[in-house]
């Protein structure tokens, strides 16, 4: 086995506990913190996710008067952590 195969089916292993990770928390509705590389913490909950971006909802507390939902796109390359939020 090559090195480059090595390392190609590492990164499979490691982009299939990411989508379990993602899928789990998507799926559960738990509230999530996402950090960014520039500092910045969201909060939300995941509406889905593909390879490369992650779709947050969030309500602010204007918003919950009014029953509106943000929905925001977060590439992943510009995360840094995401957490679960105490449930």
């Amino acid at each position: 086995m090559s090195e480059d195969t090595v390392n190609l089916s590492m990164q499979s292993i490691a982009l299939f506990q990411q989508d379990n990770f993602l899928d789990l928390i998507c799926k559960q509705k738990y509230p999530i913190f996402i950090y960014l590389i520039s500092g910045i913490k969201l909060k939300g909950y995941m509406a889905g996710f593909d390879k490369h971006v992650i779709f947050l909802k969030s309500e602010s507390s204007e918003d919950v008067k009014h029953k509106q939902l943000n929905l925001q796109i977060i590439y992943k390359h510009a995360i840094s952590t995401i957490a679960v939020a105490a449930v």
